[in-house]
């Protein structure tokens, strides 16, 4: 048995004055306001233990500076989405609960309730892609030392998260991000899914946000919304997200973080393999279904003009009609 006392002695016990050194090099590299008790600093564990070795001689550990740092009031600091962007709108807690009520509605009676987004958009290409991944051997994919958007092509994944069945499906348009291209990613998802998944379906419940591509205010939308219940006969209900709550939509958290890890640290050389790497995303919540589809026709914005717009029917619910409605095609106007 080991005596008493015995054993590698404490590095505290070694360098009684361990501490007192930290803070003496944390003092030049200190950042923030000084004044309160928490600070930060930006020297890296490994950097302080090497200047500790190097000018106090000092042999530790970074565990060791981990601790005393925590000790002297420094932390890990990161950035943090607090600060909100605007003023809640009055009908917030009321449209989250009609969406809710009404998603739930939709399910019951096994009709298909979405999701529909566009995703960030990305440079295909021999680019360097964010992120590392592991893999065996030390061979590292050489990628171009500049990013150049005239050598690459942008392409926008919109993503069509499927509620009831926790499923989703994504394309991938070459072109303007707009809502001919959210339209064309729902009617690619029913022609492809949709319609075998839910056969005798008559309506379609889409959530979608209110600004962008699918907004109240986008003609559009609501031009190939019609374009899209004409040709399948499917009453289509749409209930907008409240300003300033895109972040809610279940496609940003149930596909697009997927489908980014996936390609994290490996080039996005065309967009073929853009395709490919969306088809193969796995995620923890079940298999995803992601169909390799390529909308490379995708136009840019259309200007729908008056006598268009009113000859499409739409009916506009009681509560909060600007973002709750129904479209079921055309009408002809006498």
């Amino acid at each position: 048995m080991r005596r008493k006392g015995a054993g590698r002695p404490e590095v505290e016990k070694r360098y009684p004055d361990i501490g007192a050194k930290i803070k003496e090099l944390l003092e030049t590299n200190a950042c923030g306001d000084q004044e309160p008790a928490l600070t930060w600093t930006n020297l890296s564990l490994r950097e302080i233990t090497r200047l500790l070795a190097t000018k106090y001689s000092i042999r530790t550990g970074r565990n060791t500076v981990s601790d005393a740092l925590s000790e002297l009031g420094y932390c890990r600091h990161a950035n943090h989405k607090a600060d909100r962007s605007g003023d809640p709108h009055s009908d917030r807690d009321s449209q989250f609960r009609l969406i809710n009520q009404k998603a739930l509605e939709f399910i019951s009676r096994g009709l298909p309730v979405i999701c529909v987004d566009t995703g960030k958009t990305e440079l295909t290409g021999n680019f360097q892609s964010p992120g590392a991944r592991r893999r065996s051997g030390n061979l590292q994919d050489e990628v171009s030392d500049h990013d150049f958007p005239p050598e690459g092509v942008r392409a926008s994944p919109n993503g069509v998260y499927v509620v009831n069945a926790s499923a989703a499906y994504a394309s991938l348009g070459t072109g303007g991000d707009t809502g001919s291209f959210a339209a064309e990613s729902i009617r690619s998802w029913w022609n492809v899914v949709g319609k075998s998944t839910f056969p005798e379906a008559r309506k379609l419940y889409v959530n979608c946000d209110i600004n962008s591509d699918t907004g109240i205010g986008t003609r559009l939308w609501k031009y190939e919304q019609a374009m899209l219940a004409q040709e399948t006969g499917l009453e289509i209900h749409v209930s907008h997200f409240p300003p300033v709550t895109s972040r809610w939509n279940k496609v940003e958290h149930r596909l697009f973080c997927f489908t980014t890890r996936n390609w994290q640290g490996k080039p996005l050389i065309d967009v073929q393999a853009t395709v490919k790497l969306i088809g193969s995303a796995k995620t923890e919540i079940g298999p995803k279904v992601l169909p390799e589809t390529d909308y490379n026709a995708c136009q840019n914005e259309t200007k729908i003009q008056e006598e268009t717009f009113e000859k499409i029917a739409i009916v506009r619910d009681r509560a909060s009609p600007r973002w709750n409605y129904t479209v079921a095609g055309f009408i002809r106007l006498t």
